[in-house]
C-alpha cells in the first residue's frame, strides 16, 4: 500500500502533458465537479442515448467522418498523432492527454475533453471544428458520442452486466491461466464516487533471448462515477531506476498506459489494457485479463439487499 502511495505522489509532481490522466488531473475534475456542463458554453443543448455499443455506433461515426484525415501517413496524424481507425481509436482517445491542450481528449469525467470542444464549438480552444470543412456533425451522433463519454463504454464490454462498486469487491485476484501473477486490488469511497487502485504483479515480454523480468504496475481511477456499476477507467503507472531498499536515486513514474476493469460478479472482473511502446520500432500492447477472485469472498454480494 505504502508503494503504491509513494507512486502516486510522484505521479502528482509529473506535469498533466506527461501524465495525462494522472491522479492530480483527475482529483481536480471531481473536486470542481467538472462532469457537469456549463449552462453558457457551446456544449448546452446535447443529450444522451439509451445505449451504445462502440463499434456500431462510436466508430461507425469516426470512419464516415474523421478516418479520412486521422491515420498514419496523413497531415493530421503527422501533427497530432491521432488514429481514429478501428482498433486504434478507443485507445487512443479515452483518458488519453492532448498533444496541443491541457485537455482530455475523451474521459468520462470531463465535460470539457477537447474530441467535444473540436466537434461542436464553432471556434475551438485550439485548431478548428472538425470535421474540417465539413458540416457538424447530426445531434443523433453527437448524442451517442456524449453517451460514450459519460459511460466508458468501450469495444466488447457494453453488453456485460457490471455488480454495483463496493468495497467487498477489494482483494487478490488472477488469471488462472498465469500463475505467478495477479493483482491486488483496493477501494477507496470518496463520496459520490469509488476510487480503485490496482497493483498489478506480471513480467515483461520476452526478449531477444527468450528471457523476461519481473514487473509491477499501478493502475489508478474512478468507478461508476455516474451510474454506480463497479467499472471503470484507470491509468497505469510505472516506477522505474529504484535501488532495493534505498531512498536514493529517486524513483522514476511515468503513465505507460490505460486500463478498463468491470467486475461482472464478486467472484469476476475483466481487466482489458493498452500498455505504450517501450522503444522505438516497437508496437503498443494490448490484451484483455479475465479475473478470478483469490482471496476469500467475506463482504461482497452480487445482488446488494
Amino acid at each position: 500500500m505504502l508503494i503504491g502511495f509513494a507512486v502516486l505522489k510522484k505521479a502528482v509532481r509529473t506535469s498533466c502533458i506527461r501524465v495525462s490522466g494522472s491522479l492530480a488531473f483527475m482529483m481536480a475534475l471531481i473536486q470542481a465537479n467538472a462532469f457537469a456542463f456549463e449552462e453558457d458554453n457551446c456544449f448546452t443543448g446535447f443529450g444522451l442515448v439509451d445505449e451504445v455499443e462502440y463499434e456500431s455506433d462510436i466508430q461507425s461515426i469516426f470512419d464516415a467522418n474523421c478516418v479520412i484525415c486521422h491515420q498514419p501517413g496523413t497531415t493530421a496524424f503527422e501533427q497530432v498523432g491521432l488514429d481514429l481507425r478501428a482498433g486504434e481509436s478507443y485507445w487512443n482517445l479515452m483518458g488519453k492527454g492532448s498533444v496541443q491542450i491541457e485537455r482530455f481528449l475523451v474521459h468520462p469525467l470531463a465535460s470539457d475533453a477537447l474530441l467535444f470542444s473540436k466537434l461542436i464549438c464553432e471556434e475551438p480552444e485550439v485548431g478548428e471544428r472538425m470535421p474540417k470543412g465539413q458540416p457538424r456533425l447530426s445531434q443523433s451522433d453527437l448524442a451517442k458520442l456524449f453517451t460514450w463519454r459519460r459511460f466508458g463504454s468501450m469495444p466488447g464490454f457494453e453488453n456485460q452486466f457490471s455488480i454495483s462498486a463496493m468495497p467487498g469487491l477489494a482483494g487478490s485476484w488472477y488469471e488462472p491461466e498465469t500463475p505467478g501473477q495477479g493483482m491486488v486490488i483496493e477501494l477507496i469511497p470518496i463520496e459520490p464516487f469509488t476510487r480503485a487502485l490496482v497493483y498489478w504483479f506480471t513480467f515483461s515480454e520476452e526478449n531477444e533471448s527468450g528471457e523476461s523480468e519481473q514487473r509491477w504496475y499501478l493502475a489508478d481511477g474512478i468507478l461508476g462515477p455516474f451510474d454506480g456499476q463497479a467499472r471503470g477507467l484507470l491509468a497505469v503507472h510505472t516506477a522505474t531506476g529504484g535501488v532495493l531498499d534505498n531512498p536514493e536515486p529517486p524513483a522514476s513514474v511515468n503513465r505507460v498506459g490505460t486500463a478498463v476493469i468491470k467486475f461482472l460478479s464478486c467472484d469476476e472482473a475483466n481487466f482489458a489494457y493498452t500498455l505504450d511502446p517501450e522503444g522505438e520500432g516497437q508496437e503498443a500492447k494490448t490484451g484483455k485479463i479475465s479475473l478470478r477472485r483469490l482471496s476469500p469472498n467475506e463482504d461482497c454480494q452480487d445482488e446488494p439487499d
